[in-house]
């Protein structure tokens, strides 16, 4: 007599396959239906609520605004020196004749001694809103403290709230 039942490990292997389809197609309609990643949305820290002693509910919103950037000194009011540290003759002049022209009030030139770092906008204690106003207009990206010791510190005017010392990218 031939038995037509499956055999006990065909009937295994039938309810896996059936398993792993059921699997799949559960993580492929939740992956359309969640969708596949997209955009991801940062949101505001979110400070918590007021505590308040009285009988009513109390409401908070928290917003957040981005600060507005500080407000930069006028040109007028910046004591500028500008300081050669290039082999160009007569590049602080240039500069500082630039520099007068947008509106700082007779800019000191100078020579300090020859650097290969970049052209660096230097300030004095409490002044590097003045220096980042210098470094914007003129078009310089570095911004330092004026250092207390050495050859720029030697150079730098007493006068200057801002040096800026022109070096190996200082065009």
């Amino acid at each position: 007599m031939n038995d037509t039942r499956p055999s006990r490990s065909g009937s295994i292997a039938l309810f896996a396959a059936g398993a792993l389809a059921c699997i799949v197609a559960g993580f492929l309609v939740g992956w359309f239906v969640r969708g596949s990643g997209g955009d991801v949305a940062v949101l505001p820290p979110v400070s918590a609520p007021a505590t308040s002693t009285s009988q009513h509910a109390t409401t908070t919103t928290a917003t957040t605004a981005t600060p507005a950037a500080p407000e930069l000194p006028k040109p007028a009011d910046i004591k500028l020196a500008v300081l050669n540290g290039t082999t160009i003759a007569g590049f602080a002049a240039k500069t500082a004749g630039r520099a007068q022209g947008l509106g700082y009030p007779a800019p000191t030139a100078g020579n300090t001694p020859t650097t290969t770092d970049p052209t660096t906008v230097y300030f004095r204690e409490g002044k590097r809103p003045a220096a980042q106003r210098v470094a914007k207009d003129l078009g310089f990206t570095t911004i330092k403290a004026l250092p207390t010791s050495g050859a720029v510190a030697t150079s730098a005017p007493a006068t200057a709230d801002v040096v800026v010392v022109l070096g190996a990218t200082g065009t």
